[in-house]
């Protein structure tokens, strides 16, 4: 069973420039309002530093064509490096995120492709095959009739720069011989989180979306 190039890149899009920061709470590097904080503006202006980042699991989505029914049990994101926003519009983020994704390949798909054990044995060999290149790891294990799967991505570096506006609760990057990205975000004191809401939500009670993504930076 092959993962399609879709999934990899889906996957490695988790910290590869800076509006997608936000995106992968199930997993993080610790700070307890990860994934709490609603958006809220504020002022951007200052130097920050990358201090954790987290992803809603259950939104990733694995895109592996012959098992559609697999899962994204939690993804883990290590974001290290400065990010800075200039009175005058400009912006920089240099860094790199480290990624752990765990996932779950379920029994129903799994009989199609030579049942659990093959199949199982399969994905591990796949990713073995790209350790090195993709992955610094990885290894898929029978747990009952599912095969369990972990992979730990090469780190994904982040070097950007462009200019930046704000509107209300939205920041909308350009970054330099690129397009413009838009992310929500909101400025807490010394903490700025970046964050990305479920745009095909509606609106909860007391004027809340849902968090689908926070990375969060502190004030250096």
């Amino acid at each position: 069973m092959k993962m399609s190039s879709r999934v990899r890149l889906s996957l490695l899009a988790l910290g590869v420039s800076f509006a997608s920061l936000s995106s992968g709470c199930g997993g993080g590097g610790g700070a307890t309002t990860c994934g709490k904080v609603q958006p809220c503006g504020g002022n951007l202006v200052g130097s920050w530093k990358l201090s954790s980042s987290c992803s809603d699991a259950a939104s990733l989505e694995l895109g592996i064509t012959a098992c559609p029914t697999a899962r994204v049990d939690s993804v883990s994101q290590k974001p290290t490096g400065t990010a800075s926003f200039t009175a005058n519009g400009a912006y920089s983020v240099i860094g790199s995120n480290d990624v752990t994704l765990s996932f779950t390949l379920p029994a129903d798909c799994l009989a199609a492709q030579g049942g659990t054990a093959t199949a199982c044995a399969a994905v591990h060999a796949g990713i073995q095959a790209e350790v090195g290149s993709t992955y610094k790891s990885g290894s898929c294990v029978v747990k009952g009739a599912d095969c369990s799967c972990t992979t730990v991505f090469n780190p994904q570096a982040i070097d950007e720069a462009g200019t930046y506006t704000t509107e209300g609760t939205v920041v909308t990057t350009t970054a330099t011989g690129d397009t413009a990205s838009s992310t929500d975000y909101c400025v807490q004191g010394s903490s700025l989180h970046m964050i990305q809401v479920d745009a095909t939500m509606t609106m909860g009670a007391m004027g809340t979306v849902k968090v689908l993504g926070d990375t969060v930076l502190t004030k250096s």
